[in-house]
């Protein structure tokens, strides 16, 4: 924020305004296709059917039933983790003084609440409208309506610090670590032109130079940009995630932690490591969405594997169709 500006907007106040409030926010970014606005409009739904004797519902319209949709998945972790998260909207004393608290929770990369999945590019590239960089514009869009609801809700406060913990699943987290980075360009982020609004109501000592802006806790579950583009054919499994800001440099955050999967096959899950700044990199057991979670509680799946295998075939073309899967049912018919 700029200082001068800073120091003539609070003297406007200064008379009416005697307390100094530490604002902590956190932000939870969701994994792909899981939106937790979704999955209880899909649960609804589910239990409508179930009570019709599974007759289609007008109502859940296709999408809130199918398989495999943000509709179908069950709650993240992430999603669980926000509800968990302390709400305090007004100021109240504890031992490191004033303080309020809010969470602000973003969907995840290929979502809509309420609307259609993104598969391409969102789902697939992690790109466009529902993509990882947008989902961090999404972020900041939030976090400037917390902070302009702040002066509403304590009338006689100002901010004197901004203290942010940052949490993500798989492209989730890539969201997460991009939006340390821009809160690490100071003024040349994000974060700054809405700290410049004059409805966001700042101590006269608020500055980047005074550190009125922290890091505290980034956690992160799998991190998976998997960004693809036209530039590298649509890989997803390569290093390149073009304008999306992994690096989390030592110092930036009180603490790092990153939760990664064992046994997940790496092939369309490459992990962005944190390692070797950050070495609370913690191996669980389990694949990808078994420590981010979203996995349907009741459902049962049983698969038959072969080798991976590949077809070009049209955008409209039905799975069985594909040669691809032909010779894996071909494989799988000889064992």
């Amino acid at each position: 924020m700029n200082d001068k500006w800073s120091a003539e907007q609070t003297a406007a106040i200064s008379d009416v305004v005697t307390r100094r409030v530490t604002a902590r926010i956190g932000i939870f970014f969701d994994g792909t296709g899981n939106n937790r606005v979704n999955s209880q409009i899909g649960a609804d739904c589910q239990a409508l059917i179930e009570m019709n004797g599974g007759q289609h519902i007008k109502e859940c319209a296709g999408r809130h039933v199918h398989p495999g949709s943000s509709y179908s998945n069950d709650l993240s972790n992430i999603a669980r983790l926000v509800d968990l998260y302390r709400l305090q909207r007004v100021a109240e004393n504890d031992s490191a003084g004033l303080k309020v608290y809010y969470p602000i929770y973003v969907s995840g990369a290929g979502t809509t609440s309420g609307g259609r999945d993104s598969v391409w590019p969102g789902q697939s590239f992690g790109r466009g409208t529902t993509g990882v960089i947008c989902k961090v514009e999404n972020a900041f869009r939030k976090l400037e309506t917390v902070l302009k609801a702040f002066p509403h809700d304590n009338p006689d406060c100002v901010l004197e610090a901004l203290e942010l913990d940052i949490f993500g699943f798989s492209r989730g987290a890539a969201s997460a670590k991009h939006l340390a980075n821009e809160i690490l360009k100071q003024r040349a982020g994000m974060l700054e032109p809405i700290l410049q609004s004059r409805k966001v109501r700042l101590s006269e000592h608020f500055s980047w130079r005074n550190g009125s802006v922290q890091l505290k806790v980034i956690g992160l579950f799998d991190t998976v940009a998997a960004i693809g583009s036209f530039r590298d054919m649509g890989n997803t499994r390569d290093a390149s995630n073009r304008r999306v800001n992994l690096y989390l440099p030592p110092g930036c955050a009180q603490q790092v932690l990153h939760l990664v999967v064992r046994d997940e096959s790496r092939r369309n899950f490459a992990l962005n490591s944190v390692l070797p700044e950050w070495p609370k990199e913690i191996v669980l057991p389990g694949a990808h969405s078994d420590i981010g979670g979203g996995y349907p509680p009741q459902m049962e799946e049983s698969v038959l594997l072969t080798r991976p295998q590949s077809s070009l075939v049209n955008r409209d073309s039905p799975c069985e169709a594909a040669p691809c899967w032909k010779n894996a049912q071909a494989l799988l018919r000889r064992r």
